[in-house]
């Protein structure tokens, strides 16, 4: 999608087609290689033959509350990457008490960021 928000006006219609129908497509053809020119064909067979419904960006509040989703989710996997890594260490006698701390105090930032984006993205 964001190749399509980003393209020029130049009058193109576009329309996003899922890739495992379009795979499924080829293959119903007998494409079973799968080079950039194949795929230019078979693209340009599957838009004369099914004639997908053209794409219409989405509006700004949609785009708006995509960014903050995406932007939640890759928080809440980094909250995750520190609460695995918080319990591998915790096993270990060896690590520094402050390096413990330190995890925490990262899974409680990560955390709190993710509780308060939602809340201030109306605003």
């Amino acid at each position: 999608m964001a190749l399509a928000l980003a393209r020029p006006a130049v009058g193109w219609q576009l329309s996003l087609v899922n890739p495992g129908v379009a795979r499924r497509f080829a293959e119903s053809l007998g494409q079973r290689s799968k080079t950039d020119p194949v795929d230019t064909r078979v693209l340009a067979q599957y838009a004369a033959r099914m004639q997908p419904e053209p794409w219409q960006p989405p509006t700004a509040a949609a785009l708006h509350l995509l960014s903050i989703t995406l932007t939640i989710a890759a928080l809440v996997r980094q909250c995750v990457q520190h609460e695995n890594r918080q319990h591998a260490l915790s096993a270990s006698t060896a690590l520094p008490a402050l390096l413990v701390r330190e995890l925490e105090v990262q899974v409680a930032f990560v955390d709190k960021r993710i509780r308060h984006l939602p809340a201030k993205s109306y605003g």
